[in-house]
């Protein structure tokens, strides 16, 4: 099966305690000095520098704005995305440390065409893995750097959209989500079946049914976005 990956999260300040709240969706949350404080935006929309390589065989720049679009299509939040800057620059290996600096506050997007970068941070294989830096005292992200693995070709068991849409999803501030598991194909104790086209994006896999179920938000996803940033 293949994985979406959990952010890895560069910590400031101090340490943390990571938890998960008791609903449905999972926003990334810690405990700071005894509160309970939720990871998210400090304003929307997000700008991002797009790799200037290739994606998917073609622009790797027209699936990030598809990516984009799903999420700014949500009701009753702001729009997520806000200018898309393709660098001139394709982001390898050899240059992503000095092209993609962590924490610098310049939000940034890379095409891992051969995987080997994904390979270099120690997750070899996964479809994809979001970067954030946040601040645990207030919870507020301040820097984002998406890898996409550019070397398993998009397909029904492994989507590139579905996969962009994920990560992004863990730089706004939310967490894997379990719904979707056993109980797709089978009741269980507590449970009720789920159509797989009814998994939330956040499902920490490519949904086996066919992942290009992944590209679309559902509403598990919604209430994560309602949660965080909702009115």
């Amino acid at each position: 099966m293949n994985i979406r990956y959990l952010p890895i999260l560069m910590i400031m300040l101090s340490p943390f305690v990571a938890i998960q709240n008791s609903s449905a969706y999972h926003n990334l949350n810690n405990i700071f000095e005894s509160t309970f404080v939720f990871r998210s935006l400090p304003g929307m929309p997000v700008n991002f520098e797009v790799d200037g390589g290739t994606l998917g065989g073609g622009n790797g720049l027209t699936i990030v704005q598809d990516a984009c679009d799903e999420w700014d299509g949500l009701p009753n939040v702001p729009n997520f995305c806000g200018n898309l800057n393709q660098l001139e620059t394709d982001i390898t290996s050899s240059n992503f440390d000095s092209i993609v600096p962590q924490n610098d506050g310049v939000n940034t997007i890379v095409f891992d065409e051969n995987g080997s970068i994904l390979a270099d941070l120690g997750v070899p294989g996964v479809l994809g893995l979001g970067l954030t830096t946040f601040n645990t005292a207030s919870g507020l992200i301040t820097d984002i750097t998406i890898l996409i693995n550019g070397s398993i070709p998009s397909s029904a068991s492994a989507d590139l959209l579905a996969t962009v849409i994920h990560e992004m999803g863990h730089t706004w501030g939310f967490a894997h989500v379990p719904i979707g598991g056993i109980n797709t194909t089978n009741s269980v104790d507590g449970f009720d079946r789920i159509s797989p086209s009814a998994i939330p994006t956040m499902y920490p896999f490519a949904i086996p049914q066919d992942d290009r179920f992944g590209r679309t938000l559902e509403n598990d996803d919604l209430g994560a976005a309602l949660l965080n940033y909702g009115p």
